[in-house]
């Protein structure tokens, strides 16, 4: 990815464990790309959850994604 940026971190809680999230902008194969990286530690292993979209559509979709990750349920 070209141009890689990223935000800070937060610190969040997914299913009941801690997690962290933050934002990777960049552009790969001439289109911009924002993805919503969050990882979550399920105890003895961790969770990694990545969605993306267009940069021009994460204004629309932001909400969306942080909705799909924060109801993510880990099944052991």
């Amino acid at each position: 990815m070209k141009n890689p940026s990223t935000t800070e971190p937060i610190h969040l809680t997914i299913d009941g464990h801690p997690a962290m999230q933050d934002e990777l902008t960049g552009t790969q194969n001439s289109t911009n790309l924002v993805f919503l990286h969050t990882t979550a530690d399920d105890g003895d292993h961790f969770q990694q959850i990545l969605a993306w979209t267009l940069k021009s559509r994460w204004g629309d979709q932001n909400q969306l994604l942080l909705e799909i990750t924060r109801i993510f349920r880990s099944r052991n």
